[in-house]
Formats: structure tokens, sequence, C-alpha cells
């Protein structure tokens, strides 16, 4: 009798263990998951804070050059550098008839 009964609590341990092994495994399966995720994520966010530091800087050098180029004191060489002359006494484009009707009324 006391084989028996020494078998059924071994069935019952069997019974308990082998269901809470699944479940430890499996949380471990997803916490190394999680952690992969999370490396992943990581390494993109500070990609794109790189990216985004050099776009930057990009942009500063481009606003520096188009500052450097609408400069009153470059503007004179860069349009002497174009061949562009100043006009002394400029014509301008005159439009006889309204291009909209409906806005020469309202003024």
């Amino acid at each position: 009798m006391t084989f028996l009964h020494s078998r059924k609590i071994r069935q019952l341990s069997l019974a308990f263990i082998l269901p809470l092994l699944g479940i430890v495994s499996i949380a471990g399966i997803g916490m190394i998951a999680l952690y992969s995720m999370e490396v992943g994520a990581r390494y993109d966010i500070r990609r794109i804070e790189n990216a985004i530091q050099q776009e930057t800087v990009h942009n500063a050098e481009l606003k520096d050059e188009l500052y450097s180029l609408l400069d009153r004191k470059n503007a004179a060489e860069y349009a002497a550098s174009q061949g562009l002359v100043l006009e002394k006494n400029p014509e301008y484009l005159q439009v006889e008839t309204p291009i909209a009707p409906s806005l020469a009324q309202n003024l």
C-alpha cells in the first residue's frame, strides 16, 4: 500500500510541476522577446537622433549660405558675376484691364 501511495504523490507532483515548468518557459521566452524588442527600439532611437542632428547641421549650413547670398554686401558682387546690370530707369509692366473683374469692383 505504501508503494501505491508514493506513486500517487509522484503523479500529483508531476501534474503540478510540468504545467508550472511550461508556464515559466513561456514567460522566459516572452521576456527574451521583449528585451530584444527594447534593444531594437533603443538602436532605432539612437539612429534617428543622429540623423536629426546631421540634418540640423545641414540645415544650419544651408541657412548660412542663403543668408550670405541675400546679404546686401554680396548682392552687388553676385549681380556682377552673373552679368546683371543695374537699371537706371526701370519700366514696369502695366496691365490695362484688371485680371479679375470681380476684384476690381471691390476696390
